[in-house]
């Protein structure tokens, strides 16, 4: 889960607005189905990452903190 996470926050970031801080572009319910997960397991991850210092997260606007972290668990899931 926290792998398609960091895949999903590298690509708005990367590719989509070229930023690390940005604005999420779809509901929570929306991403949790963009990824294949329930909403409740979505919102648990976001927020095991923004208590362990890897985002910013307030509301739909998200900062990524630790790109590092971010991209390890890209990989490594």
């Amino acid at each position: 889960m926290a792998g398609r996470i960091a895949d999903l926050f590298l690509y708005f970031a990367t590719d989509v607005f070229n930023n690390m801080e940005f604005i999420l572009p779809l509901d929570r319910l929306e991403l949790s189905s963009f990824i294949g997960t329930s909403k409740k397991s979505l919102l648990q991850t976001l927020s095991e990452f923004k208590n362990d210092g890897l985002i910013e997260l307030e509301g739909r606007k998200v900062k990524i903190l630790r790109l590092d972290l971010i991209e390890k668990l890209n990989k490594t899931g």
